[in-house]
C-alpha cells in the first residue's frame, strides 16, 4: 500500500518574535492570528522611528529562501547599537519542521578594520523543500525602466531594503500580456483582468484603459476627466499603486502558472506605508478593494492614515509605542469598528489630544477658563464676546451639513423662546 504524501497547509504567518532588533529590546511576540486562524489583514501603526519598517524587513529576511539575501542589509540594518545578539522568530500555519539560521554582521572600526558584530539568529520553519509566496514592497515603489518586464531579483522583497530597487514596468507588462494573448490565442486574458481591477479602484478618476498606437509601437493610456494620458503622466499615487499591484500580479502568475486566476491564490504580502501619496477617498476604500481582489493573501502593512484603519473593520491592528530605550508592541489595543475618523485620531491608536487645530483648541481652553471665573473684568467680557463669536463658526457636528442643520434648529428654538415670553 502506497503512503500518501502529507499535504502542506497553506502557509500563513501565525506569530512573530523580535529581540534586540534595532529599536526593539527585550523579546516580544505579536500575533497575526486569532483562535488558530490567520488574520488576513494586519495594520501596523506608530510614530516615525518606532520600527514599523523594521518589522516588515524582519519578516522578509526570516522567510527569505536564499542565503545571499542577507547582503541587502547595511552595517546597522537590524542589530542594536549595543553588543546584544539579535533574534527573529516566525511561526507559520504549516506542518513544516522548524530550523534555525544565522546572519552575521560586520562593521568598520575607527581604524577601518572589519569587526564582527553579534549575529542575528533566525528561527523559522524549514522551507528548503518548499516555496513560500512572500512579496514585500517598500515605501519607494519605483516603476521599472522601459523594456523591463521580467524579474529584477530572486529576492522578492528587495524594495523594502533598497529604495533604488525597481519593480516591474507596469506598462510593458500589460503590453507583453496583450501580445501573448493575441499571438497564442489565449482564453485567459490577463490584461482584461488587470484592467478590470484597476478601473474598480481608480473609478473616481479613470473611466477606461486602452492599448493604443504610439509612434512605431504601442502604449497604455488611461482616460481621465481631462482626456487620455499615458502611464508616465499619471499622478504619483496612481503610478505607485498600479506599479506594485501589477508587480504582485506578475509574481502570482509566476508562482501559480496553471491557475485560472492567480490573484485568488495564497500568498503573504508586506507593504510599507500603503497609504503613501493616495487621496483620502482612495485610502478609505483601499483595504476593502484589496481584500476582495486578493481574497487569499495575508496582508501585513504599515500606515499613517486613520482611513486605512477605518477601512480595516475587524482586522488586526498593532501599535508600536516608544518606551524608554526600546519600543513596545501592542496587539489589537482597541476595536474601532464604526468609529468616526476624529474618534480614531484621538484614540490610543494615534494619540492626538484633539482633532481640531491648535489655535481652535487654545481658544476653546481660554473660553472654559473665563466661564469658570465667578466675575469677569471689562476686558475679559470683551474677550468672552469675541470667543463666543468665534465659537459660532466652529463646527460642532460630524459634518458641515449636520452642523448647519443644528444651527437652524437652534435659531428656531430661540425665536420660539422669544414668542413665548410675549
Amino acid at each position: 500500500m502506497m503512503h500518501e504524501k502529507k499535504k502542506i497547509k497553506p502557509i500563513y504567518i501565525r506569530d512573530v518574535s523580535l529581540e534586540h532588533i534595532k529599536c526593539f529590546g527585550p523579546k516580544q511576540q505579536f500575533f497575526l492570528s486569532k483562535d488558530d486562524k490567520p488574520y488576513m489583514w494586519t495594520i501596523i501603526l506608530g510614530d516615525n522611528g518606532t520600527g514599523k519598517s523594521t518589522v516588515l524587513k524582519s519578516i522578509a529576511l526570516a522567510l527569505s529562501q536564499h542565503e545571499e539575501d542577507g547582503k541587502f542589509m547595511d552595517d546597522s540594518a537590524f542589530s542594536r547599537s549595543d553588543d546584544s545578539e539579535g533574534f527573529i522568530g516566525v511561526n507559520l500555519f504549516s506542518n513544516i519542521e522548524n530550523t534555525s539560521k544565522q546572519i552575521n554582521e560586520y562593521y568598520l572600526s575607527e581604524e577601518e578594520e572589519l569587526v564582527f558584530k553579534p549575529s542575528i539568529k533566525i528561527d523559522v520553519p524549514n522551507l528548503k523543500k518548499y516555496k513560500i509566496p512572500l512579496f514585500g514592497y517598500g515605501s519607494y515603489r519605483k516603476l521599472g525602466s522601459k523594456g523591463f518586464t521580467g524579474v529584477a531579483s530572486s529576492f522578492q522583497s528587495l524594495s523594502l531594503f533598497d529604495e533604488n530597487a525597481s519593480l516591474i514596468n507596469a506598462e510593458d507588462w500589460l503590453l507583453r500580456a496583450d501580445y501573448e494573448k493575441v499571438k497564442s490565442n489565449l482564453v485567459t486574458d490577463k490584461v482584461e483582468r488587470i484592467k478590470t481591477i484597476l478601473l474598480k479602484i481608480l473609478q473616481e478618476e479613470i473611466s477606461d484603459i486602452e492599448i493604443k498606437k504610439k509612434g512605431h509601437g504601442f502604449g497604455v493610456y488611461f482616460k481621465t476627466r481631462y482626456g487620455w494620458v499615458n502611464m508616465e503622466n499619471l499622478s504619483t499615487g496612481y503610478k505607485s499603486l498600479i506599479t506594485w499591484m501589477i508587480d504582485l500580479a506578475n509574481w502570482l502568475t509566476i508562482y501559480y502558472p496553471k491557475s485560472k486566476n492567480p490573484l485568488a491564490e495564497q500568498a503573504v504580502v508586506l507593504v510599507d506605508e500603503i497609504d503613501l501619496h493616495l487621496h483620502v477617498s482612495l485610502q478609505k476604500r483601499l483595504v476593502k478593494f484589496l481584500r476582495e481582489t486578493f481574497p487569499n493573501i495575508q496582508f501585513i502593512v504599515t500606515a499613517h492614515s486613520p482611513l486605512i484603519v477605518q477601512g480595516s473593520e475587524e482586522e488586526n491592528i498593532i501599535v508600536l509605542e516608544k518606551n524608554g530605550d526600546h519600543v513596545l508592541i501592542k496587539d489589537n489595543p482597541i476595536n474601532v469598528k464604526n468609529w468616526r475618523i476624529d474618534q480614531i485620531l484621538t484614540s490610543d491608536l494615534f494619540g492626538l489630544e484633539s482633532a481640531r487645530s491648535n489655535e481652535t483648541e487654545a481658544k476653546l481652553k481660554r473660553r472654559y477658563e473665563l466661564m469658570a471665573k465667578g466675575h469677569l473684568e471689562e476686558s475679559e467680557e470683551k474677550e468672552m464676546e469675541g470667543l463666543k463669536q468665534f465659537m459660532h463658526n466652529v463646527p460642532a457636528m460630524e459634518n458641515t451639513k449636520l452642523d448647519e442643520a443644528s444651527k437652524i434648529i437652534q435659531s428656531a428654538a430661540e425665536v420660539l423662546k422669544k414668542l413665548k415670553k410675549r
